[in-house]
């Protein structure tokens, strides 16, 4: 008698960056860029292993960062990652702790944009149980702080 392969359970080998079924089948993640979803999951990857660091498996819990240098190691150029960062932002999927850079430094120095996971994405659009309202009309736009005030006219 043959004994079937397919009858052993699955071995994951490695740590991975496990995405919800409610995620991927949510309004808001269907509704979202390709590279904003790429993005998506490189930013899952970060948090996890941070949260493995701190000996964590909430991801609300977790503070991490991905750099410009990183995006671009993954293959997103400056303006694309900023875009898909801004839309995951705009449609749930994180939330910003601290946008980083020269002015906002507590040192005076370079410091690195600070994220969190968010479960906001839940409330996207007509479907499920219908409370979203657009983040941007009560929650300012994190990249929109400006250190020097616009020119008049602009």
């Amino acid at each position: 008698m043959k004994k079937h392969k397919h009858n052993k359970p699955m071995h994951i080998q490695g740590v991975f960056a496990p995405i919800l079924f409610a995620e991927l089948d949510s309004e808001a993640f269907q509704s979202l860029t390709g590279n904003a979803s790429k993005l998506f999951i490189y930013l899952k990857r970060a948090c996890r292993t941070v949260g493995i660091k701190l000996g964590t498996s909430r991801e609300g819990d977790v503070t991490f960062d991905f750099t410009y240098t990183e995006a671009n190691r993954r293959g997103f150029a400056d303006k694309t990652f900023l875009r898909a960062l801004k839309e995951l932002w705009k449609k749930g999927f994180i939330s910003v702790v601290k946008i980083g850079g020269m002015t906002f430094s507590d040192h005076g120095g370079r410091c690195n944009s600070k994220y969190q996971l968010s479960a906001y994405w839940q409330t996207y659009g007509t479907g499920g149980n219908g409370r979203w309202t657009d983040r941007t009309k009560f929650e300012p736009d994190p990249w929109e702080v400006r250190s020097e005030p616009l020119a008049k006219g602009r």
